[in-house]
């Protein structure tokens, strides 16, 4: 992704440096907003910019930054308050969902209908905070 066009930083490194993450960030604004994508959250639970990260979730769309997680639904723990906060955002894609308690990730509950079943690329069950979940796919 460090090669593409449109991508202000790449962290490649099991940690996120506070000062790092801030100056990447400090381009952002409403009219050129920021996405922080951030695979391996559950790696990332503990690192050096729990303050920006949360931040980020707290004032993120008011200052052009939005976050999105990835991570192993076993793995992410009530450990990380950071975490915790993007929990409570009550929004979220689910990609193959393996365990009934995946949905409380995105705030909503899931069903025998969506757990349980393989991974297909492109597809997903999507929350935006409204209650109900939607299967999305990804155009070909």
């Amino acid at each position: 992704m460090a090669d593409q066009d449109a991508v202000v930083a790449c962290f490649d490194q099991d940690d996120i440096g506070h000062d790092e993450l801030e100056e990447a960030l400090s381009v952002a604004s409403a009219e050129e907003p920021v996405v922080v994508v951030m695979d391996d959250a559950e790696v990332l639970g503990e690192c050096d910019a729990p303050r920006v990260l949360w931040n980020l979730l707290e004032h993120g769309f008011d200052e052009g930054t939005a976050l999105v997680l990835a991570g192993d639904e076993d793995k992410l723990g009530p450990s990380f308050p950071w975490l915790d906060k993007a929990k409570r955002a009550h929004r979220g894609l689910l990609l193959s969902p393996q365990e009934r308690h995946a949905g409380d990730w995105i705030g909503i509950k899931t069903g025998d209908s969506v757990i349980g079943r393989p991974l297909t690329p492109g597809r997903g069950w999507l929350h935006l905070g409204d209650g109900k979940l939607m299967a999305v796919a990804v155009p070909q």
